[in-house]
């Protein structure tokens, strides 16, 4: 730290980056902070192989803070500036191709982690570089693996152990074994999952420390007697892998062994010892959703801590300035008033006085407004950190939209998309007001579906929205005498078949709209809101299609269709996004003349309400 304050050139951003390495450990914070630091000082005055270690340091600190979109943008921008260099760098260009895919992975885009793992094998494969290869292979297989593509899996596999075999690496093969026995779990073949995570295991037994992989394939071996009805040896497993896991802390390799005793137990009939499991399941599942949870926004706490910084110092630097200004200004006027008339000094002190008290309350209702304004900013940071990420949804249908836009920053609508077995739920709902209140009902509703579906695993249109409507009342209170709680919100709910290609819907006051072929179809809803005052829970009506390739579907919210704008100042109504339905060739030519129109329409006129849309196309 010494040496980083004399030091310039690019010294000083090789230091900051191991600076920043070394607060991995204990303070991600500062972690961050240096690392922007030494970007901020190479591209300055360093070179471009100081920037690409720079974006590639960030990338890795955003990694660990659980904000693994943000860290895939990092690791692209040190990839772009390794192809600048006169010589790219291979060897690093490749690594940060692996460790985009892997972000992809844990994000469930596991077709884009496909894409960025040949790229990573077809560099590797260039340099001869088997040893790292057969990791890479490793990853694709399991990945491979949860996209149900077995064959594929299995192909790269025994690609993986040709090469461990050539180079005799035994450690790299005890991996790839224990991959091929997770794959034929997946696939129900449990004689030959067994066989190969034991074989795998027996070699990590012989390794000293090696307690997390040990209890990573006790657990996998749990699994697979368990699904061959060997529930003796699975509990076996299932309690030695347990042992481990809470000897080093690894959570969810804890989490799955009480999930796998549950069903042991369950299966020999002792429901009282399967009780207590699920307990301990349920408990630990809940722990590490509110940790991943608080992970997520860890990247937004940290741009809102160094923002207040900034602000500190600017607050500091302009009051100075101020007390400069003011002690040269009194200094002056006490000579110019001396010459004066007394009466006219007075005078000038007293309107002086005036006008600094003035200033002060100005100053203290600007700095209020400022603190409001920065706590809404950070608001609407939390709500978009909620909502699904857009690159999610856009893996899942050939083209999808979404048009949002709060008319107070942080906005009442809002979207969830999950899926649920071979269903993808996608939900559009309109929350009571607008801004903060309407953001507030918005957080709570997002929760809930959470619940519902990710927990639960509910997928029928109906149903969620009876839960929600539900839970709604219980969280807001409102099954309560003396509640004066009365919001709620309009919420329409789209259930697509991967399989069979059948889509389900129920509305809460919110339709849908449909292109199957040349047809247009408006669904309605029913005409009951979730949650507020009622006098009891409404039935939701679920209406039934079968959609073919290239087929639409819209949701929208009423700030959509209320906008008012054009000639004579009129609503922009469903119609012209009928109209806008059929003219567009699809969904991507919906989106260009939607925005098109309603940029149009809108005019210089000021909006009404939170805006917000979302179309797919099959």
């Amino acid at each position: 730290l010494y040496e980083y304050e004399e030091q310039i050139g690019s010294e000083k951003i090789k230091t900051g980056i191991n600076i920043s390495n070394y607060y991995d450990n204990d303070d991600l914070f500062k972690a961050l902070e240096y690392a922007k630091e030494a970007l901020a000082f190479a591209n300055e005055f360093g070179t471009t192989a100081d920037i690409l270690t720079a974006y590639n340091r960030i990338g890795i600190v955003y990694y660990k803070f659980g904000d693994l979109a943000k860290s895939n943008e990092f690791f692209m921008q040190a990839i772009e500036a390794s192809n600048a260099l006169e010589v790219p760098n291979l060897i690093n260009e490749a690594r940060l191709l692996n460790n985009i895919a892997n972000n992809y992975g844990e994000l469930d885009q596991e077709k884009l982690a496909i894409e960025y793992y040949k790229k990573s094998l077809f560099i590797k494969r260039k340099l001869n570089d088997s040893i790292r290869f057969s990791i890479t292979l490793n990853n694709m297989a399991l990945t491979y693996s949860s996209l149900h593509y077995y064959d594929s899996a299995n192909i790269v596999l025994n690609e993986a152990m040709l090469i461990d075999k050539l180079l005799k690496d035994d450690l790299s093969l005890a991996y790839t074994k224990g991959s091929v026995g997770e794959i034929y779990i997946d696939i129900g073949q449990a004689d030959s999952a067994i066989r190969y995570l034991g074989e795998s295991l027996s070699f990590f037994e012989r390794i000293a420390d090696s307690d997390y992989i040990l209890a990573y394939y006790h657990q996998k071996l749990g699994e697979a007697n368990s699904l061959s009805n060997q529930f003796e040896e699975a509990e076996t497993h299932f309690s030695i892998a347990l042992d481990f896991s809470i000897k080093i802390g690894a959570k969810p390799i804890e989490r799955d062994c009480y999930k796998g005793l549950q069903s042991v137990n369950e299966n020999q009939g002792l429901y009282k010892q399967a009780f207590e499991y699920n307990h301990l399941f349920v408990a630990l599942q809940d722990s590490l959703y509110k940790k991943e949870s608080a992970q997520k926004l860890n990247a937004i706490e940290t741009s809102y801590q160094i923002k207040n910084k900034e602000q500190e110092i600017s607050i500091l630097n302009a009051n100075a300035e101020v007390d400069q200004f003011k002690f040269y200004g009194a200094a002056a006027l006490a000579f110019f008033v001396m010459i004066l008339l007394g009466f006219l000094y007075y005078r000038y002190l007293f309107k002086e006085k005036a006008n600094f008290i003035l200033k002060q309350k100005n100053h203290t209702i600007q700095k209020q407004n400022k603190e409001i304004m920065d706590g809404v900013e950070y608001a609407k940071g939390i709500q978009e950190a909620i909502l699904p990420e857009f690159s999610s949804i856009e893996t899942l249908f050939q083209s999808s939209y979404i048009y949002y836009k709060p008319a107070q920053i942080v906005s009442g609508d809002f979207y969830w998309v999950d899926k649920v077995d071979e269903n993808i739920l996608l939900v559009l709902a309109d929350g009571t007001g607008h801004g903060v209140p309407g953001a507030f009902l918005s957080v709570l509703g997002s929760s809930i579906l959470r619940q519902i579906t990710s927990e639960n695993r509910v997928s029928k249109p109906d149903e969620i929205l009876a839960a929600l409507n539900q839970k709604v009342i219980e969280g807001l209170g409102q099954s309560k005498l003396n509640s004066t709680l009365k919001d709620g919100m309009d919420v329409a709910v789209c259930s697509y078949n991967t399989r069979t290609g059948a889509l389900s819907f129920a509305g809460a006051k919110r339709p849908l709209i449909l292109k199957m072929g040349n047809e247009i179809r408006i669904v309605k809803g029913n005409r009951v809101s979730v949650g507020g005052s009622q006098s009891k829970a409404p039935a939701f009506d679920t209406h039934y299609f079968n959609m073919e390739k290239g087929d639409s579907l819209l949701l929208f919210s009423d700030g959509v269709i209320d906008q008012f704008g054009g000639e004579g100042d009129k609503k922009f109504l469903a119609k012209r996004l009928i109209r806008l339905l059929e003219a567009g060739d699809g969904i991507d030519g919906f989106k260009q003349n939607f925005e098109e129109e309603m940029k149009s329409w809108k005019g210089e006129r000021a909006q009404t309400d939170d805006m917000l849309l979302f179309g797919v196309q099959i």
